[in-house]
Order: structure tokens, then C-alpha cells, then sequence
């Protein structure tokens, strides 16, 4: 998830829905709001947005930059990230996404030369995970593969976010570089599924997007779980297509639009979420020697969380053992 920009699309959205077309929108956008703000903003920023998340039960979330594209920019993404994750109460991974796509003021191969050579070297010890964008309109696979491996060479984890707009080679790269996680995920190939099963790769869906973006009846979601692949459910909150906190209704989306088990959503927004980050030894699920991580409903059950779709049935969230958020 994309925990850190500045500025609102909500306008886009609103074209979106009306069927227009929005001109100087997208990911750019965001990139020249997030530049203009600063450092102090986007901490205070993210300090909103982790409060919201936590009366929403989110105890533990990713952070990726992305919205920088730029040395300073991006650092300084990854910077105020490293911040809010002192403070606490909920745990933050830190990812950086330098390949998200091109900035306005660069050229592919040179921008992607500055990923490689300049930013990830200086921001090992800032992000865990290096994730980069395998779409038409960002980068293609071999462009993702020579991130992703200078990536490996220096440390990091690995993530890659693919397959959103069109079938490609995300899932195979993913696994073949031994990624923790290959997210969205709305087009398949054949095979893919069965790929992913056979390998430690979790794949990603994110319904909110898919929503948004009128991919929900795609069926990827629904290939996936019926392979036995690692499903894990996020909201991908972002400024473009899922601005949302509301993991319950992530968790009903992914029911009632994707097509997964009421058993399948939640295993996938808990400890199959955790195996996305690596983090899955310390969270995701209640057992001795974990984090004490609860967020507790008020319902009778999980099977609610589909039922009253969209309500936040959370009535308490608990970090590390003490009571963070009481509704």
C-alpha cells in the first residue's frame, strides 16, 4: 500500500464514474502534489492516515514511496516512512518503488540507470523491500528484472506489482526471482495460477482497485485460490483508484466481487497479508511468541465482515499487547 502522498484525484474518480476523460491526471499528478509538500506534511499526513487505519483494526501496513521519482524525492518518501515507524503503534515495512513509472522530466533508460546505480545503493537501511511495476505504461519485464536483481544484489526484498492493466510476465518473474509477493494480479495467464502454487510467491489482489476499475468479474482472484496459491487481500491504498482504510470492506469486496470464501478474505487479509511482508513470524495471526495484534469486532462472527458490507465493525485494536484504538 502507498501510506504516503499528498494532494486528492477524487475529481478523476468522479470522471471516472461519469465515463470522461480527465486531462493532467494520474500518477504524475501525485508525484508533483507529494514533491510540493514536503517532509514535515507527509509525516503529518501519515499520522492521519495511521490513526484512521487503526480504528480500522490495520495494525501492521507497508509503506512504499513511489510517489517521488526523484533522488531527494524518493528518500525523502522513505525518510518520513522511517519516522512514523518509530513512532508506532503499528509496525511499518518500508518499500521502495522507484520503478513505478518514468517521471515527467526524464527518459526511460536514464531514469532507470539513477534506480539502479544512485537510489538503491543510498537507500539500503531505509526500505526492506525494493517493488517495481510491470504494466503497459510503466516498465516492461526486463526492465522490472534488472531492478529487482540490483535489488538482490544489495539486499533488499523483493515485490512486484503486475498484471493490473493487461496479461504479462509478472508471475513468472516473480517466482523466478523469488519474490515474496507479485500484487493486483487482475489478468492471468495460463499457468500463472498453477505457478504460483507450486512456489513460496504470495499473490496480492486488491478488490478496491479492481472495483475501480471495473476489472472485478476478471476471475484471477477466484483461479488463483482454487490452485492452492498463497491469496492475500490488501486495500493497495492509493491516491488513483483505492483511497480507502476500510479493511472490512476490502475483506467484503473480495467476497462479494472477486469471488473468494468468507474463510479465503480473511485468511488472506490476516496471516496470508503477514507472508506478503515477510512478516508473517512476528504477526498475522494469534500464537505464542507473536506480536498480541487484535482487532476486535463487534459481531458475531466473521461471516458479518461480508454481510454488512462497508461497515467498520471494529471495536477496539490492540498493538503489541496494549489496547491503541477503542471505538
Amino acid at each position: 500500500m502507498h501510506l504516503l502522498w499528498a494532494g486528492s484525484r477524487a475529481d478523476e474518480a468522479a470522471a471516472r464514474i461519469r465515463g470522461q476523460s480527465f486531462v493532467d491526471g494520474g500518477i504524475l499528478r501525485t508525484v508533483r502534489e507529494t514533491r510540493a509538500a514536503g517532509e514535515e506534511a507527509l509525516v503529518e499526513i501519515g499520522r492521519r492516515r495511521l490513526r484512521s487505519f487503526l480504528k480500522h483494526g490495520v495494525t501492521t501496513l507497508e509503506a512504499k514511496s513511489g510517489y517521488g521519482l526523484s533522488v531527494e524525492s524518493e528518500e525523502m518518501l522513505l525518510r518520513a516512512a522511517g519516522r512514523l515507524a518509530a513512532e508506532g503503534p503499528q509496525s511499518l515495512v518500508l518499500t521502495f518503488l522507484g520503478a513505478h513509472v518514468v517521471p515527467d522530466e526524464r527518459a526511460a533508460g536514464d531514469y532507470l540507470d539513477e534506480v539502479c546505480e544512485v537510489m538503491l545503493p543510498r537507500f539500503r537501511g531505509l526500505a526492506s523491500f525494493c517493488d517495481a511495476w510491470s504494466d503497459p505504461g510503466a516498465f516492461d519485464a526486463a526492465q522490472c528484472r534488472r531492478v529487482l536483481s540490483r535489488a538482490a544484489e544489495l539486499g533488499y526484498m523483493l515485490k512486484l506489482h503486475a498484471a493490473q492493466l493487461a496479461p504479462g510476465d509478472g508471475v513468472r518473474l516473480a517466482v523466478e526471482l523469488g519474490a515474496a509477493s507479485v500484487d493486483h494480479l487482475h489478468y492471468l495467464r495460463e499457468g500463472d495460477a498453477r505457478l504460483l502454487a507450486m512456489s513460496q510467491v504470495v499473490g496480492v489482489v486488491c478488490p478496491g482497485t479492481a472495483v475501480n476499475l471495473r476489472m472485478a468479474t476478471e476471475g484471477s482472484a477466484r483461479s488463483l485460490a482454487g490452485a492452492g496459491a498463497r491469496l492475500a487481500v490488501a486495500s493497495d491504498f492509493n491516491p488513483g483508484t483505492a483511497a480507502s482504510e476500510n479493511m472490512c470492506l476490502t475483506i467484503g469486496l473480495a467476497c462479494l466481487e472477486l469471488g473468494l470464501s468468507p474463510e479465503e478474505a480473511v485468511l488472506g487479509a490476516t496471516i496470508n497479508g503477514a507472508r506478503a511482508l515477510r512478516a508473517h513470524r512476528r504477526c498475522g495471526s494469534i500464537r505464542l511468541g507473536k506480536r498480541c495484534d487484535l482487532a476486535l469486532l463487534d459481531a458475531e462472527s466473521y461471516l458479518e465482515i461480508p454481510y454488512r458490507l462497508g461497515v467498520n465493525l471494529v471495536s477496539a485494536t490492540v498493538c503489541n499487547g496494549r489496547v491503541a484504538h477503542a471505538a
